[in-house]
């Protein structure tokens, strides 16, 4: 197996950042305790105090080319109407009524760095463009990996003419399974397996990407926006067909012939389309005899297991709060929490409080025993969970991988659209504040519930939390120290979508370097002396 040592200088000058590995769990790496757990463990930011001063937004997206001007309060345009919706800020919906609130409009989807501005250039001579090209030959099995790098948009891709065998997700291996087309969510890597045509008509496939927003926040139609490369058969003599491209009527999806997409954010499309959604839990793990035996228990446990309920839901809270980073490392300041963190204090932020409540920001984290089972059930219902208020949200969890135990999907009407909350989880509706609700029928707590996947369930570190629905999920907590969870749409964790939490005992946690800094975030004045 490889070691791998990353050195990293930060030669920014005004701020610090961060760096997280997906697909890594940084098991015994005693020299990436610190740069890995720095998240919370040893986050060392020095915070502009001027009103109006540059910085970097986030250091937390696949890209941190951007830079951004942080503003007083009440000055962002398009919150209090000074700009159109659909100009400097364009939410949008799936066609389930679901939000991909948040995002600005799209100017180009890019593969690989490439993509171009114009989408009627885009539908109409993708050829003449300075797109990316994959070379591949006849009979030939090409591994593409996959990750989507955005902050907001969910993308569906498919390949013309090509199927694609998805063989591995969030760097863990799974049973191969054969799809049509793919929908990545922020943070999400899947593994595709491409299958080189024997017989190639013609000598460039197109691979397209494509959002899957339906509607405005209004109701109006938005249109889809494609990204576009090419698919090359280097071994194929044939001049390149330049046939306008047909891909936005989806023809090789027929009522007799359905396409299958793979992770869809609701649990199917409309009946209109030609499209037969499979959820991410379908995936299964390629050696189920290695799985832990405990892990796969569906009777009741009576000891070294936990619990946890967490309603994700609006586009910031989590459990009714917003997450707020602690000003210092707990892991030095066990017995001083309130100095460099805020307790997350129901009396500050009232049950049902609004969403942009400040008295909700806190520091809202969980503690695992180290080797226990760790059960979480992921929810998005209620308040801020529901049609036309709620937002699937891709969950990534650092410093460990989990097992995706099952999902239950809210109820839809004939249109497609949420109608009603699962019902497996004690949530009233749409209106109710949900935040404290565990299983409606209490016979499934302590681990006992009906309809787990108990055989073969896939490993990831980041799934997609369907609104009005939930997602089940175990891992045994083997990794001590502070690691973070968060969505992965990028105003969301920002907003505080995002939960600390504790793996062990502060004498469990390995400790860090002796001269590694461990004040920063705070500044405690010396005692002055009396003496003269």
């Amino acid at each position: 197996m490889a070691e791998v040592l990353l050195r990293v200088h930060n030669n920014v000058l005004m701020d610090a950042i961060t760096i997280h590995v997906h697909g890594i769990d940084k098991h015994e790496a005693k020299s990436a305790v610190m740069l890995f757990r720095v998240v919370v463990y040893g986050w060392c930011s020095i915070y502009s105090t001027m009103p109006y001063s540059k910085h970097k937004l986030d250091w937390t997206t696949e890209s941190t080319e951007e830079a951004y001007m942080r503003l007083m309060e009440k000055t962002m345009k398009w919150m209090y109407g000074f700009d159109g919706h659909q100009k400097c800020w364009q939410p949008t919906r799936t066609l389930d009524g679901g939000n991909i609130g948040g995002a600005v409009p799209i100017s180009a989807l890019l593969i690989n760095d490439r993509g171009w501005y114009n989408q009627t250039d885009i539908l109409t001579r993708p050829w003449n463009l300075p797109l990316e090209r994959f070379l591949i030959r006849k009979g030939e099995t090409v591994l593409f990996r996959i990750t989507n790098g955005g902050v907001a948009q969910e993308l569906m891709l498919h390949i013309e003419g090509h199927k694609l065998l998805v063989v591995a997700a969030d760097g863990n291996d799974c049973a191969p399974q054969e799809v049509d087309r793919l929908i990545i969510f922020p943070g999400e890597r899947y593994d595709v397996a491409l299958r080189g045509l024997k017989k190639p008509i013609k000598r460039t496939y197109m691979l397209v990407i494509e959002t899957v927003q339906y509607y405005y926040f209004d109701w109006t139609r938005v249109d889809t926006d494609y990204g576009v490369a090419f698919l090359e058969y280097e071994d194929v003599d044939m001049i390149e067909e330049k046939t306008p491209p047909t891909f936005t009527h989806s023809p090789e999806c027929t009522s007799e012939n359905r396409c299958i997409v793979l992770n869809c954010p609701f649990e199917n499309y409309p009946s209109n389309y030609n499209f037969t959604c499979l959820s991410y839990e379908v995936l299964r793990h390629p050696k189920p005899e290695a799985i832990d035996a405990e892990l796969l228990q569906d009777t009741p446990f009576e000891d070294s297991f936990e619990e946890h309920f967490i309603n994700m839901h609006y586009d910031s809270h989590v459990n009714g709060f917003k997450f707020e980073f602690p000003k210092g490392m707990p892991y030095y300041n066990k017995n001083r929490m309130n100095l460099i963190s805020k307790e997350c204090d129901n009396t500050e932020c009232p049950s049902g409080a609004n969403r942009y409540d400040k008295k909700c920001k806190c520091f809202f984290h969980l503690k695992h025993k180290l080797n226990n089972i760790v059960q979480i059930t992921i929810f998005n219902m209620g308040k801020g969970g529901g049609f036309a208020t709620g937002y699937a949200h891709p969950y990534h969890i650092h410093g460990t991988h989990y097992h995706i135990m099952k999902v239950g999907w809210p109820k839809y009407n004939a249109s497609g659209m949420i109608a009603e909350m699962n019902p497996d989880i004690d949530c009233d509706g749409a209106d109710t504040n949900c935040d404290d609700v565990v299983w409606r029928n209490k016979s499934w707590l302590h681990g006992a519930v009906a309809g787990m996947n108990t055989r073969n369930p896939s490993l990831r570190d980041t799934v997609t939390v369907p609104v009005g629905g939930y997602v089940v999920l175990r891992f045994r907590a083997t990794n001590p120290g502070w690691w973070f969870a968060h969505c992965h749409l990028e105003l969301h964790h920002m907003s505080g979508t995002a939960y600390a939490f504790q793996v062990g005992e502060d004498d469990e946690i390995p400790p860090p370097p002796a001269n590694f800094p461990h004040d920063c975030g705070y500044f405690s004045m010396p005692s002055v002396s009396s003496s003269t």
